[in-house]
């Protein structure tokens, strides 16, 4: 089904959708002109998770389709190398590597039963030792959605997905690497980038703009890994 399809023409055409809708969050989270936030409130972390996750999932796809056609051949072993020690400061400045998989469904997790809740009443009495008294339990406040949380998850991943959208090729032939890599073990793992269910962050009959560049992917995708 994929020959005379030009890969590369829909690798640069969901490349340059996928850096608006980067450059989007950019500034929702207020990115701006070098300026890196280190708090984010939990109304704005959610906004920009709902978008960020799809985004996430169809680079992985554009990289897939990138992949096409790449052979490597590395050993199941790599030999360990004595580099250098690099400070905390440069760990810093440099972008983390853009995850090339999809996270896993844990299996355990949804086969384990859900426990039945009781009827909730005003909370244990707990007994303090020594003193013939009770001290009543005072739950903690319920989150608001102006409740400041750490930002550095969110600038960490979006950094991440910027510098992967700046050089596509290197990050196919990091693909095809690991691929390769995981093929060549004993054991061989999970060696196919993208899961059998649906992809993280998809929405039945969603209509934003990133919706539709995901579903359009995940077809593609599917198509060029079969």
């Amino acid at each position: 089904m994929n020959t005379g399809w030009d890969w590369q023409l829909s690798v640069s055409v969901y490349r340059g959708k996928l850096r608006e809708v980067v450059a989007g969050l950019f500034v929702m989270l207020g990115m701006v002109d070098g300026f890196v936030p280190k708090v984010v409130t939990r109304r704005v972390r959610l906004m920009v998770l709902e978008i960020l996750r799809p985004a996430e999932s169809a680079l992985r796809r554009v990289i897939v389709m990138a992949a096409l056609g790449i052979e490597v051949s590395v050993a199941a072993k790599r030999e360990k190398r004595s580099a250098p020690k690099k400070s905390a400061r440069d760990a810093t400045k440099r972008a983390a590597p853009f995850a090339l998989f999809d996270p896993r469904i844990r299996l355990g997790a949804l086969m384990r039963p859900r426990r039945r809740k009781g009827r909730r009443g005003p909370g244990p009495r707990i007994t303090e030792i020594g003193v013939d008294r009770y001290v009543a339990y005072v739950p903690p406040p319920p989150p608001l959605p102006d409740d400041e949380l750490d930002a550095a998850s969110l600038v960490r991943r979006l950094k991440a997905m910027q510098a992967a959208l700046d050089d596509i090729p290197a990050q196919a032939e990091r693909l095809a690497r690991l691929m390769a890599r995981r093929k060549a073990r004993a054991k061989p793992g999970i060696v196919r980038p993208m899961r059998y269910a649906r992809p993280p962050g998809h929405r039945a009959r969603g209509k934003r703009p990133v919706d539709v560049i995901l579903a359009e992917c995940q077809q593609l995708a599917l198509i060029a890994m079969d």
